[in-house]
């Protein structure tokens, strides 16, 4: 997938926050689909320092409105609903259209109007993004359209999260999806060295990975959790026995 262009109403919100200061990356579907997933595009998901902070911003610079559960009182199979209150904060954009009215026979692409996506602010906390890393992202960057967090950043949050979701969640479900997308679909993370840039504490889940081994799945994630917390009682020194 081709990131896409400025002229791209899609992530006009990561321009908004970033002229006022608030560095962004984008997650999920639009940063796996940078790097190699065959995806489709659905909410757009930014890890921003502080979800209200960012909220406020685009509230009084960009026009958009805060998505209320009176909007959607039944919302069923979300998986930011399953993420700790004020850790994410959802968002309308500025040309949002409530169901809106489809012709038909569908118009041909070049007469489709585009529109922006629903908007999720996630806080880098609970993905455990560096705060420093978004501060460099928006200082280096002469392409002010790239929000892509670094490959092994994206990678090592995902695994984290996935091991520490709570079991039978939509969230974890995503997760899952998003891990094993990762290691069947993204070459970059078969590059030789990639682990270095991991936590030493999930490098036994990349080198699993890797080598073709289930991770996904209540007993694989039961037995991958195991093996960090082995790890976590060494710091992540030296090689776990698996006896699986």
């Amino acid at each position: 997938m081709v990131f896409s262009t400025s002229k791209d109403l899609r992530y006009s919100a990561c321009r908004v926050l970033r002229q006022n200061g608030i560095p962004c990356v984008v997650w999920c579907e639009d940063a796996l689909g940078y790097y190699g997933m065959n995806t489709t595009l659905f909410s757009l998901n930014l890890v921003v320092a502080s979800v209200d902070e960012a909220a406020d911003v685009l509230l009084q610079h960009g026009g958009w409105t805060a998505l209320t559960s009176s909007q959607r009182p039944k919302e069923v199979g979300v998986p930011w609903l399953d993420m700790p209150e004020g850790a994410m904060r959802r968002l309308l954009p500025p040309d949002w259209v409530e169901n809106p009215v489809r012709s038909w026979p569908p118009p041909p692409p070049s007469q489709m109007v585009p529109r922006q996506p629903e908007l999720v602010l996630h806080a880098a906390g609970f993905w455990q993004v560096p705060l420093d890393l978004l501060a460099s992202q928006a200082q280096t960057q002469e392409d002010d359209n790239n929000y892509i967090p670094p490959l092994a950043t994206l990678a090592d949050s995902l695994i984290t999260a996935y091991l520490d979701s709570r079991d039978g969640t939509s969230l974890q479900m995503y997760l899952m999806l998003y891990v094993s997308a990762l290691y069947s679909q993204i070459e970059g993370t078969r590059e030789p060295g990639f682990a270095e840039g991991l936590r030493s504490e999930n490098r036994h889940f990349h080198r699993d990975a890797v080598s073709g081994r289930t991770v996904a799945g209540l007993p694989a994630l039961t037995r991958q959790r195991e093996i960090r917390k082995r790890l976590r009682e060494t710091e992540g020194e030296g090689v776990v026995e698996d006896s699986t």
